[in-house]
């Protein structure tokens, strides 16, 4: 049931309000002048037992300009995390998202599904949820996952899902170093990976100063412009290696020698151990974990290769 007010004292609860990202200073101007043309707030703010859910921009406008009328609507949910599934839904068909701010809402609406005590599957007209148990998806006589529900609601793969919700995670991690950090991530544009905001948690205490830093100063893009010149000169190198090589076996070039075959061997060698300790830092992985195996038998590997060779 809506409701329609001047000057009513709405409560303002942090948790709520902070759950989705701000809009910037032009967005929160823009929907300032429009309400202000209009002359009233159309659109109803939504509130549970009196907290604002949905529509504190609205409501902050409102306060500023008493003389504004606005509506609210009463929503009942069984806890807060189902009013969370509830935002983030609305936030899904609101705005145009950008990619990262989409994943950022899937993964929190992913969050929020697990700890709901309410029916995750289905809700009625008015966003209340409804009691009777969802459908199996497909032929499948087993209970669907919660992943696998909410995919289905919104038109991903249930993977995409458990993905965004790392990522949720990770701005969430990055928002608690530096709020600004996180907001420009969430616009887009930055050059950041997601898989790299995904392994934030794991990253050292230095790595995630230094890629907040990053993120902040806006040279993202410039600091991958440099990796990519590391990767080039490393297929170079490579390159260089095996044309030596071939002209030395094949006699097709006499001015190589076996020296300068090691030379570029070490070169190219080291110019590797390089770029593996470059990834390492620049995804967070344990330089002891589970990659440690990879990076030593692809080693293993072209040492064989190379002992063929003299056998």
């Amino acid at each position: 049931m809506e409701e329609k007010h001047m000057n009513r004292q709405l409560r303002v609860d942090p948790e709520f309000r902070d759950k989705i990202p701000p809009l910037t200073e032009d967005e929160f101007k823009q929907l300032e002048q429009n309400i202000l043309a209009d002359g009233e707030i159309y659109e109803p703010i939504i509130v549970w037992n009196g907290t604002i859910v949905d529509g504190h921009n609205r409501y902050k406008i409102a306060q500023k300009h008493p003389e504004i009328p606005f509506k609210t609507r009463e929503m009942n949910f069984p806890d807060k995390w189902a009013a969370f599934d509830w935002m983030y839904a609305k936030q899904l068909g609101r705005r145009n998202l950008s990619d990262e701010n989409r994943t950022y809402i899937i993964g929190k609406m992913y969050e929020a599904r697990k700890k709901t005590q309410g029916n995750h599957a289905e809700r009625g007209k008015d966003g209340r949820y409804l009691n009777s148990q969802n459908a199996n998806i497909g032929e499948s006589k087993r209970t669907p996952r919660t992943d696998e529900i909410l995919a289905a609601e919104i038109g991903v793969n249930h993977s995409t899902v458990i993905r965004s919700e790392k990522f949720s995670k990770g701005i969430d991690a990055i928002r608690e170093m530096s709020p600004d950090a996180a907001d420009k991530i969430l616009r887009g544009g930055t050059g950041v990976k997601k898989g790299d905001v995904q392994q934030f948690t794991t990253m050292s205490d230095e790595e995630q100063k230094e890629f907040v830093s990053t993120v902040s100063s806006g040279t993202v893009k410039e600091q991958k412009k440099k990796s990519s010149g590391g990767n080039k000169q490393n297929r170079a190198i490579a390159k260089a290696v095996e044309a030596a090589v071939d002209g030395l076996l094949n006699g097709t070039d006499a001015t190589i020698t076996i020296d300068d075959v090691v030379e570029s061997v070490e070169s190219s060698l080291a110019s590797c151990a390089r770029s593996i300790q470059q990834i390492i830092s620049a995804h967070g992985y344990d330089p002891n974990g589970e990659y440690k195996e990879l990076f030593e038998s692809a080693v293993e590997r072209g040492i064989e290769k190379v002992k063929e060779i003299f056998n």
